[in-house]
């Protein structure tokens, strides 16, 4: 009797059935595929994920290489008035958050702000306030705000294509919570170096004017 005879075996009819060692043989082979299968899948979630995370990082330094002089990129302080013609004072933290919107406007990338004294130094405060029926003159610095949707290059990769736009998003403390949203702004140099109004007082006025 042969090898292959030993290991065939056959039920009362005399049909050829799976002999237990090879049957276990076949499964041992079929859970390291599973297994190996479970791997790749999992590997390959994780490199997505990493890709996604980290999408902005790579950007900016793919731009950094194709970009001359792209560090000396700065993105100028907005000049706005904020002018209150309310009966009572308004205070606006110093700090606040902004929008980013690409030209296709599918999605916007937060950012932050930062107000300034108009000479670029910084307030020793952590609000600032407007006098009722009055209005004060501030800088607004804008800076990252968390490295999750844009990273500080990433500010200077988006100022300089000229399409973008950034909207500012204010918090004064009358009445609980007013929200201040002053629109679109053109994220371009010559948008940014002009003089803007903002309304402070109850709902806000979407007026952009030069000062």
């Amino acid at each position: 009797m042969t090898k292959t005879d030993v290991n065939k075996i056959s039920d009362a009819s005399g049909n050829s059935i799976m002999n237990p060692i090879e049957e276990r043989d076949h499964v041992k082979k079929t859970s390291q595929f599973n297994l190996t299968a479970l791997l790749w899948v999992i590997v390959t979630i994780a490199i997505i994920g990493g890709l996604i995370t980290n999408i902005s990082k790579i950007m900016d330094a793919v731009w950094l290489i194709k970009t001359e002089n792209a560090k000396s990129i700065t993105i100028p302080h907005l000049s706005v008035k904020l002018h209150n013609k309310g009966n009572e004072s308004i205070s606006l933290p110093l700090r606040g958050q902004c929008l980013l919107w690409p030209p296709e406007h599918s999605w916007d990338y937060e950012c932050g702000y930062e107000f300034k004294q108009t000479d670029t130094t910084n307030i020793n405060s952590d609000a600032i306030s407007i006098p009722a029926k009055g209005e004060r003159d501030f800088l607004i610095h804008v800076t990252k705000l968390a490295p999750i949707h844009q990273t500080k290059t990433s500010l200077a990769r988006f100022f300089s294509t000229g399409e973008w736009h950034i909207q500012f998003i204010m918090f004064t403390d009358q009445n609980g919570r007013n929200i201040i949203n002053t629109g679109r702004i053109p994220f371009t140099v010559e948008a940014m170096s002009k003089g803007y109004v903002f309304e402070v007082f109850r709902k806000p006025l979407r007026r952009k004017s030069l000062i």
